[in-house]
């Protein structure tokens, strides 16, 4: 988890929550019918984390991402998304946006669901 979250949102310029959601799109995609049953699974499946292929998946993690994800996986976080929400990405897609979270940097990622 600690690597799709650095390679996706480990930046400085990535609010805390967007970090959060990362990892609980992820948890939702194990959860769904529609994507493999495993993290591990789910992080390679082909096409869908770019960490994957981009070469960020070897990027050194600070130490905020290394806290951060700690947090998630222990229990304390709870960003109040819905199981539906299964796509995180710097686009609209599914059926509808869940949130929206920016930055100073880009156009932040999107967190959208499937009905």
């Amino acid at each position: 988890m600690l690597k799709l979250v650095t390679g996706e949102a480990g930046d400085y310029y990535y609010p805390d929550l967007d970090q959060f959601c990362v990892m609980n799109v992820a948890e939702n995609r194990v959860k769904s019918e529609y994507f493999p049953d495993t993290i591990k699974e789910v992080v390679f499946q082909p096409g869908q984390y770019q960490p994957t292929w981009d070469g960020s998946w070897s990027k050194k993690s600070d130490e905020r991402t290394k806290r951060n994800v700690e947090k998630y996986l222990r229990g304390e976080v709870e960003t109040g998304m819905p199981d539906n929400v299964v796509f995180q990405a710097m686009f609209k897609q599914g059926d509808y946006v869940w949130k929206h979270i920016t930055n100073e940097v880009d156009v932040g990622h999107y967190y959208c669901a499937k009905s």
